[in-house]
């Protein structure tokens, strides 16, 4: 999954789609689960812009974090905003990627092809879905006033696991975790707009356990105005950002 935009912890809880499985039903308006990802699939070369929402809770060792973020994508001018309030800003203008978080402040880099693809919100739940091994039909439900179909996505967790390596650079590592056994609850759910096939929206929510402690994460990211007009604006803040020669993901 290349959703890396808020670094390695969204990326492993992309990944960690894991055995926990529910009923559901066997078609929907003539499709199976599996025909409705497939069309969710190809649909995604038909996306040029969206605008987005994201919410992540999370609960670490006792500790609460909550975030909001919004922003926009232009695929075909390859511009991006993200903000995440205090805790992340990303944009994407004229060929350059800016960053800024509170102890770093504004950074930029010239944008690579990979860096892109790296931010490719929509891309990147597109990697999820192509690794499916099980979908479950739950219903239709409306997202932002919109008929969607929803479905329980079941991924396979060893091609995640090796492609989130691919990303952050692991690949060639022998790293053993036995990650059934980390994740104690999982649910991946995408609700899936009728008629266009457009993944409108996907909502992770799971419990796991590292090094005898629990983290539990809530992740929910929903795309809105598909193929209408958007504007992308470097704040004005950001115009003396310093310049990087390195992936700005590399401070961490």
């Amino acid at each position: 999954m290349k959703v890396k935009i808020l670094g390695t912890i969204l990326l492993c809880t992309a990944l960690m789609v894991g055995a926990v499985s529910c009923g559901g039903i066997s078609e929907i308006d003539g499709m199976t689960g599996e025909e409705l990802l497939d069309q969710v699939i190809a649909a995604e070369d038909s996306i040029y812009t969206c605008k987005m929402l994201m919410t992540i809770d999370m609960d670490m060792a006792g500790t609460s974090i909550s975030m909001d973020g919004h922003g926009a994508m232009d695929m075909n001018a390859r511009e991006m905003s993200l903000d995440m309030g205090d805790f992340m800003s990303v944009y994407i203008v004229d060929d350059w990627i800016y960053m800024n978080q509170s102890f770093l402040g504004w950074v930029k880099m010239e944008l690579t092809e990979d860096m892109w693809e790296e931010n490719d919100q929509i891309g990147g739940q597109m990697d999820v879905l192509e690794q499916y091994v099980d979908v479950k039909i739950l219903g239709s439900e409306q997202v932002m006033g919109s008929e969607c179909y929803v479905a329980e996505v079941i991924p396979d967790l060893q091609a995640l696991w090796d492609l989130a390596g691919e990303d952050v650079g692991m690949e060639g590592y022998d790293i053993d975790i036995d990650l059934e056994e980390m994740i104690k609850e999982f649910n991946f759910r995408v609700w899936i707009e009728k008629g266009t096939f457009y993944l409108t929206q996907s909502s992770i929510s799971m419990v796991m356990e590292m090094f005898g402690q629990k983290m539990s994460m809530q992740e929910t990211i929903t795309l809105y105005d598909i193929n209408q007009p958007v504007s992308i604006y470097l704040p004005y803040e950001a115009q003396d950002a310093v310049e990087l020669n390195l992936s700005p993901w590399d401070t961490y």
